[in-house]
């Protein structure tokens, strides 16, 4: 499984992430409810910048020749746009844009490496190219693409995962340790799901289960969905996975459509 891939397991866990900053609520003891409101809040979001955080590091790592793509496609549309019709000619001009936007951005965040609005735009105009590239379809300009990607070394999604883990879950682990500290009887009624889940992921021992317990978590955020909805505010971060989810969802239909178009045109060229 190649890295994007690797890291949709881990992205998926933020797609009902939606806290922005928690609403106390009154209560016989609010104080103490708010305080551990806001911790879970910290949990939550410290959940999301690592997700965040590895993504734009997966995507960077990816997209090392991308100027040079840039360079090359721009020489090749300039020398075949004549030759390739309106429609198809609005699609190359819409992916140029957005491979230079691309370009700029992914340096700019190289400067800036936990900038959320700028990984938002890096991972957008990634996925915009790559969509725009798989619907125009050009041999040509695929090659353009072939030819730079393979002097990039394929990651290693069990190093990457194993990393991941040595560096994040044992902040999670202590953080989550930190607001158990907090918890009067009422506060462990109110959170038990959530301590059934952490007590689950601390049990397994081997990365694989791990991961496949971190990702249970997403069963649990309803309730703070519900809280940010009514703050009426949603943070950077929830935006950036969730439009992560959205254009992995539309890549994946847009190569569908792509390999469909394809299998058509070779069975209409072997029946004639």
């Amino acid at each position: 499984m190649n890295i994007l891939l690797n890291f949709i397991c881990i992205v998926v866990i933020a797609l009902q992430l939606t806290w922005a900053a928690p609403m106390p609520e009154t209560t016989t003891n609010g104080p103490i409810k708010a305080s551990y409101y806001q911790k879970r809040y910290d949990i939550f979001d410290s959940i999301l910048k690592e997700i965040n955080n590895s993504t734009a590091s997966s995507i960077m790592a990816m997209t090392t020749t991308h100027a040079s793509i840039l360079k090359d496609y721009n020489e090749w549309l300039t020398t075949h746009k004549g030759d390739i019709d309106a429609d198809k000619l609005k699609l190359h001009e819409i992916m140029a844009e957005n491979l230079k936007t691309f370009v700029k951005t992914k340096e700019s965040l190289q400067n800036d490496p936990h900038n959320c609005e700028l990984q938002r735009k890096m991972q957008t105009t990634f996925f915009t190219v790559e969509n725009t590239r798989n619907t125009i379809g050009d041999k040509e300009v695929n090659q353009i693409w072939k030819t730079h990607q393979k002097d990039v070394e394929n990651m290693n999604d069990e190093a990457e995962k194993k990393a991941f883990s040595e560096r994040f879950f044992p902040v999670l682990e202590k953080e989550f340790e930190s607001f158990l500290q907090m918890l009067d009887d009422a506060g462990k009624e109110d959170n038990k799901a959530f301590i059934k889940w952490y007590k689950n992921f601390q049990s397994k021992t081997d990365l694989d289960e791990k991961f496949e317990e971190f990702e249970e978590i997403q069963d649990l955020y309803e309730e703070e969905l519900e809280r940010e909805t009514k703050a009426g505010e949603v943070n950077c971060r929830l935006l950036a996975n969730l439009e992560w989810q959205e254009e992995i969802l539309r890549g994946v239909l847009t190569a569908i459509a792509s390999a469909f178009k394809a299998l058509g045109n070779a069975l209409e060229k072997k029946s004639n």
